[in-house]
């Protein structure tokens, strides 16, 4: 018995025979649904940052349309752009990779 076919769960119809319920949807399917759910989180997460930045910033008036999300040390505005950059390097790669 294959590793493969060991950690499948199959059924048996009818009729005989055997499926595995990853072949019950097709290849393309699942793919195609993957990279909705995936555009979808993406949307939905640019939607939500921007939501923060704006009521954040919402006082503030903006100065030829840029707006401040955050004063204060250096060192922390320098993690902030570090972690937000990889975020945006993962979630990319992701989108890449599909």
């Amino acid at each position: 018995m294959s590793l493969a076919k060991m950690h499948t769960t199959t059924h048996s119809d009818t009729v005989g025979q055997e499926y595995s319920i990853t072949n019950r949807i097709p290849a393309k399917q699942r793919g195609a649904i993957l990279v909705s759910f995936t555009a979808g989180l993406i949307l939905f997460f640019n939607i939500g940052w921007t939501a923060w930045a704006i009521h954040r910033s919402w006082p503030a008036p903006s100065q030829g349309g840029i707006l401040t999300l955050y004063t204060g040390s250096c060192y922390k505005v320098k993690s902030m752009d570090l972690w937000l950059h990889l975020t945006i390097n993962i979630i990319s790669t992701h989108i890449l990779s599909l």
